[in-house]
């Protein structure tokens, strides 16, 4: 019997109950793809058709550049593609503490 109704992902879906944040997408030379889950060292992101990610990349929230990362490795999960981030430096609003102004 299917214990899952139609509007619930079943439990192997990579898609978690709660989205990183809408609106928030990764950018690369590549495209614009919808972000589902983010971690500090890496994300799932849809992406349509087989591909693979690697280099540089940002992370947006609508018009906003909130991050800048480099993937160095991607691993599909279904239709979406989890990116492995080597590096990945939050962008600031203010200069660093010990910057003199």
């Amino acid at each position: 019997m299917d214990d899952y109704a139609g509007d619930v992902p079943a439990p192997e879906s990579p898609i978690l109950e709660h989205r990183a944040k809408p609106g928030m997408e990764l950018r690369t030379d590549k495209g614009a793809f919808p972000i589902l889950d983010l971690a500090h060292d890496d994300c799932l992101i849809e992406m349509n058709g087989p591909g693979h990610l690697r280099g540089y990349a940002d992370i947006f929230e609508g018009d906003k550049l909130k991050a800048r990362c480099l993937i160095v490795m991607t691993e599909p999960e279904g239709s979406y593609v989890r990116c492995g981030f080597k590096r990945r430096t939050d962008v600031r609003d203010t200069p660093p503490v010990d910057f003199p102004l």
